[in-house]
């Protein structure tokens, strides 16, 4: 069967320009060369600029998802509940940073799990996750006392026993991570600026110099895929949220894998569960582009942290800024480089194999 790419992490020392990838892709910032467009398999080619160039398996479609109207707390909760039925009578450990995705989904079972459920859930956490949100591990320490536990553990010894909860993904449905450059670039106007030309000019700022005769290409043909959007993406923020929705869902879904601490990667992944990771979670963020952000740095999941302060009473973690910790957990471990469809470890030169005669460089 022929190999199709699943999910490229780089290993340790990613050497990204030997991908021989065409040279409108960007290569000097990691995440843009795992594009992988999932808006629909049917029409393939057609509206997917990257599935020309690497054979690849994409994991969802997110065209034909059924419509919803739920709030952002019913979602969550229902979520939360589904947990709960699919995991009986087994441990559960909840990897919690303290910030706002793990904390949604941590309110999210205390909210509606019954007592005896609650005691099968483990805290995973560490001094960081304190730090990030002092007044909630009251509440961990008051509730979860003998069952916190330190999270750089090797993860494989609560896969056998149970499952893990993670809250990835809420990323992808609120936004990205690049709107914090774009607000350096531009200051917090920048969130709601026209995206035409403002975000070439950021990207060719952004990517460097070697890369900006290439940026207005790229966005050419990325900007392709925006008419599949339910609304139409106006701002720079919609832009690169549009980006991180299509495109780094299956990098973010799978990137528990990429360290080299799981010996069945294909198993393992069954045991994982994201918060987020469900199709009313997904149609709910593309029908809601106002309820992502204002029109501040500080608004951006706005969502989450009301829903989060309802249920908490703690009112200051409305100002709580974004703060990265998939980075404390993932750099203390060797790194795996690709797997394909099964989920086999593939090597650089299988992934160079998976770039498309008519995908070389220009």
């Amino acid at each position: 069967m022929e190999k199709r790419i699943l999910i490229f992490f780089g290993g340790n020392n990613p050497k990204l320009k030997e991908l021989k990838l065409p040279s409108w892709i960007p290569t000097n910032k990691k995440p843009f060369t795992q594009s992988i467009n999932r808006i629909n398999n049917t029409l393939g080619d057609s509206i997917n600029p990257f599935k020309s160039i690497i054979s690849s398996e994409t994991i969802e479609d997110i065209i034909n998802l059924s419509s919803v109207s739920s709030s952002f707390e019913e979602h969550a909760f229902n979520m939360a509940i589904h947990i709960n039925n699919k995991t009986k009578n087994n441990n559960l450990y909840l990897m919690y940073s303290g910030g706002i995705d793990s904390t949604s989904a941590l309110v999210s079972i205390i909210n509606t799990w019954p007592k005896q459920d609650l005691e099968r859930l483990h805290i995973l956490m560490s001094y960081r996750s304190i730090e990030e949100f002092p007044n909630m591990w009251k509440i961990i320490n008051k509730n979860f006392k003998g069952r916190i536990i330190n999270s750089l553990k090797d993860t494989n010894e609560f896969i056998n026993d149970g499952y893990i909860i993670t809250g990835e993904l809420g990323d992808q449905l609120f936004g990205s991570d690049v709107i914090i450059p774009i607000v350096d670039f531009y200051g917090e106007e920048g969130i709601n600026l026209p995206w035409k030309n403002n975000i070439n000019k950021f990207y060719k700022h952004f990517f460097g110099k070697n890369f900006a005769p290439n940026v207005d290409l790229f966005v050419e043909k990325y900007s392709s895929t925006l008419s599949y959007c339910p609304f139409k993406i106006e701002t720079c923020f919609q832009f690169v949220w549009w980006f991180n929705f299509t495109n780094k869902w299956q990098l973010v879904k799978h990137r528990v894998l990429e360290q080299k601490r799981f010996i069945n990667p294909k198993e393992s992944h069954k045991k994982i569960i994201h918060f987020f990771d469900s199709p009313q979670f997904q149609k709910w963020s593309m029908e809601n582009p106002e309820l992502k952000i204002k029109d501040t740095l500080l608004s951006y999941k706005y969502s989450a942290k009301e829903f989060i302060v309802k249920h908490t009473g703690f009112e200051e973690y409305l100002y709580k800024p974004k703060i990265g910790s998939l980075q404390h957990v993932t750099s203390n471990f060797d790194r795996n480089y690709a797997f394909d469809q099964d989920f086999n470890e593939m090597t650089h030169e299988e992934v160079i194999g998976c770039v498309n005669d008519y995908g070389r460089p220009d």
